[in-house]
């Protein structure tokens, strides 16, 4: 298992955890293998980083093509459609969450 990091690294931080136990700053490999975000930790302080915002597109497409599946579209036609769209656009999509 990764080791949380005291001192910030060469990687850039993706998180921090607060934890009395292991706090320290976190990569997203880090935050993936100790499985921060399943846990809903509440120590774990997100910081700007690329890998929150693929997590989110990652959620909103998977949302998306059960949408348009359901709309009658196949796998093949809701995907294309789906890669062809902006992170804004998904986020509109389901009305800005």
């Amino acid at each position: 298992m990764r080791q949380i990091s005291f001192v910030r690294g060469t990687k850039k931080p993706c998180a921090i955890c607060h934890s009395k136990a292991h706090k320290g700053y976190l990569t997203a490999a880090t935050v993936k293998e100790h499985q921060c975000c399943e846990k809903n930790c509440p120590c774990l302080q997100k910081l700007e980083h690329d890998y929150w915002l693929q997590k989110e597109r990652k959620k909103l497409e998977k949302r998306a093509m059960k949408t348009f599946v359901k709309e009658g579209l196949t796998k093949d036609q809701s995907y294309k459609k789906i890669k062809g769209m902006k992170l804004n656009e998904l986020r509109e999509l389901f009305g800005g969450e």
